[in-house]
């Protein structure tokens, strides 16, 4: 006899708080369209505005901070449009609805801004050696007013960049935008103090880099749940055992512990029960089970197939 139900789990209970801490699943928030909407629009004004100076001072790195700044922009408008569209119930033909499009922004933003990085340090490199004339008074008032917008805009989005990958990239985007404003007005004195042109280009180089090592970890979160690895923090060898604990349970089969995004975690197992005198009965231990699974191990949702032992009915 074989039969299966969508559930998950109780029995013989682990420890409640070592399972809680060895994973926290914290609840989403969704996303403030005003927030999001109010951080777009002042990265986009400034963004105009620095390329704009860039071009005006002959700053490389003022150009390059308004590339990375018209990203932050991008990352932000493609947050607001996925989570929208993830917000919209599952379909016939999407029956695992559209929680996965905010994992594919992220990919395509972290690659986007990867690769216009590396054209950018080629350009850097072409300028080492030249001695262009950079207007070194204006890189350091628009690289200051950045230092400003992006505060302001960093703490518009402190909140919701706590429950979405495309928002935490943006914020971690500001972050690093700040620190290459003060590397863009210490080039920038250093200009205006000793004609060293070629600090220009060796702040692309530096900001570029951090900007490149913070954007990874970004690329290879998104890589990770696309290839739908087990999610941190959670170890699927814990949860087999305590299913394994369980009464009437004899066998726990082809499991499998993935995500689709950053807050559905989904475990399915297949399994073997022994001592089931009905339909019934199977159903209300797998429902036990389901709680379990929930409670304890921070999953939202479990398939479980099963088997009724040699013993069952």
């Amino acid at each position: 006899m074989d039969y299966g139900k969508q559930t998950g789990a109780l029995g013989n209970i682990p420890n409640r708080h070592e399972m809680h801490a060895k994973h926290t699943h914290a609840s989403i928030e969704r996303l403030s369209p005003r927030r999001l909407l109010v951080a777009s629009a002042l990265n986009v004004g400034f963004a105009i505005a620095e390329l704009a100076g860039g071009l005006l001072s002959n700053s490389l790195a003022l150009i390059s901070d308004s590339v990375h700044n018209f990203a932050d922009t991008s990352s932000l408008a493609m947050a607001f449009v996925a989570n929208r569209i993830g917000l919209k119930q599952r379909t016939s033909k999407y029956t695992f609805g559209y929680h996965r499009l905010e994992i594919l922004t992220a990919l395509c933003n972290a690659v986007v801004l990867l690769v216009v990085y590396l054209f950018i340090f080629i350009e850097a490199f072409k300028r080492i050696h030249s001695h262009t004339h950079i207007d070194s008074r204006m890189m350091l008032t628009i690289a200051g007013l950045g230092i400003g917008v992006k505060l302001a805009a960093m703490l518009i989005l402190r909140r919701p960049s706590r429950g979405s990958l495309n928002v935490r990239a943006a914020y971690l985007h500001l972050l690093a935008d700040i620190f290459s404003s003060l590397t863009v007005i210490c080039g920038g004195l250093a200009i205006q103090l000793w004609h060293l042109t070629w600090i220009d280009p060796l702040i692309t180089f530096g900001a570029g880099t951090y900007i490149v090592l913070r954007t990874c970890p970004i690329l290879l979160e998104s890589l990770r749940i696309l290839m739908e690895a087990s999610p941190r923090g959670i170890d699927i060898q814990p949860i087999i055992e305590w299913v394994e604990q369980c009464d009437k349970i004899e066998a726990v089969r082809e499991t499998h512990l993935w995500q689709i995004s950053e807050q559905d975690v989904y475990f399915a197992a297949r399994l073997t029960l022994h001592n089931i005198h009905s339909l019934e009965q199977a159903q209300a231990q797998l429902e036990e089970i389901e709680t379990g699974i929930k409670r304890y191990f921070g999953i939202q949702h479990a398939f479980l197939s099963i088997d009724t032992g040699t013993s069952g009915a």
